[in-house]
């Protein structure tokens, strides 16, 4: 029937990506909280310079990250209308260098 063919997968895919963006925000309030209790440290001159290329490490996953669930997002978009959107398309989205790039890890990208 058409709702176990559309509603059901789509259903699916939006709490998968509900449950992700919340544990990513959950690991993002941890690592704000740790980047606290770590900021007295930061004035050992060696150990402040791990201290701060973790906190670079960190905040470039957490970028790549939130890439690829706005990547999510936007696939979701695109099936949800069908591509009939002349703004927001596959070959919109396959024209992004950025977003071409997350095709690897968004299961929504053809």
């Amino acid at each position: 029937m058409i709702v176990d063919t559309l509603l059901a997968p789509a259903v699916t895919i939006i709490i998968a990506l509900v449950i992700f963006a919340i544990v990513c925000t959950i690991c993002n309030i941890l690592a704000g909280l740790l980047a606290k209790a770590f900021k007295a440290i930061n004035h050992i001159p060696v150990i402040g310079f791990a201290n701060r290329m973790g906190g670079f490490a960190v905040g470039m996953v957490i970028g790549v990250i939130y890439i690829i669930l706005i990547s999510c997002v936007l696939s979701i978009i695109v099936i949800i209308t069908e591509n009939s959107l002349t703004f927001l398309n596959m070959e919109v989205l396959n024209q992004s260098k950025i977003l071409s790039m997350t095709g690897l890890v968004n299961p929504f990208i053809g």
